[in-house]
């Protein structure tokens, strides 16, 4: 008899981020993002128009806010947490995500830049 080669993972003791990082490697499509001192890593994430993109975002040291105006996305993160973003790109360009100064100390600031091509 054939070995499967479907990958089984017992998650049954593992919850949170770690179930996030799990998918996350499995999945190449989620982009990995962390927010640390007002800075966000990779700062700079290229996507496809029309092409689903998912964020796995946590936030390390504070709360966030992390939102693309230009895609109604306004989403907070909670210290320590991870949080899915999904959404599809209709539009191309350059776009500032950014943390709202509500979740961020009373700052206000780009923390990356998210570049939509054609193709």
């Amino acid at each position: 008899p054939k070995a499967s080669a479907e990958k089984k993972v017992d998650d049954s003791s593992i919850t949170g981020s770690a179930v996030a990082d799990i998918i996350a490697s499995e999945d190449p499509s989620i982009i990995k993002i962390v927010i640390k001192d007002l800075k966000f890593w990779p700062d700079s994430i290229t996507a496809k128009k029309g092409e689903k993109i998912r964020f796995q975002v946590t936030a390390e040291d504070r709360d966030y806010g992390f939102s693309i105006a230009e895609f109604h996305i306004s989403e907070s993160v909670a210290q320590g947490e991870t949080k899915i973003i999904e959404f599809t790109p209709d539009k191309y360009g350059t776009f500032i995500i950014f943390s709202r100064k509500e979740w961020n100390n009373g700052k206000t600031g780009e923390i990356g830049r998210l570049v939509v091509t054609l193709h």
